[in-house]
């Protein structure tokens, strides 16, 4: 069963639907993300008709608002194989975010996005209905 989120919280995940057109976007960041994940986030994305930056970016959202803090999302087991490059853009606050939290676990933006993704994406697919 899935924890209830406060309004604050439903609120801080419906508010990541649109990207801000404002310069506060970062430039392209890479990734490497093992295959089976960035193909299950292609996928998706597709599916929306978003970028690979904007479902990372909702899935980090979802993630540490449900799990309260990024550290809890290292129980995320992640696919064995090969890890494949690609670069994503979501909005400067977030990049902040995600690299102080990767400082702070010693981890890499890549280990922690992917995590974010795996933790997220039931709830991602139930909410946009795919």
């Amino acid at each position: 069963m899935q924890p209830s989120l406060t309004s604050d919280q439903l609120n801080a995940t419906v508010r990541a639907d649109a990207i801000p057109t404002r310069m506060d976007l970062s430039a392209g960041q890479r990734l490497h993300l093992p295959e089976e994940v960035l193909h299950d986030v292609e996928a998706f994305a597709e599916s929306l008709d978003r970028s690979v930056g904007w479902c990372l970016w909702m899935a980090w959202c979802t993630a540490v608002v449900e799990a309260g803090d990024a550290a809890s999302l290292a129980h995320e087991e992640v696919p064995e194989g090969e890890r494949l490059a690609t670069e994503v853009v979501m909005p400067l606050g977030t990049w902040r975010h995600v690299t102080e939290e990767a400082e702070r676990l010693d981890r890499s933006k890549s280990w922690l996005l992917c995590r974010a993704w795996l933790a997220a994406r039931d709830r991602m697919h139930g909410v946009h209905g795919r």
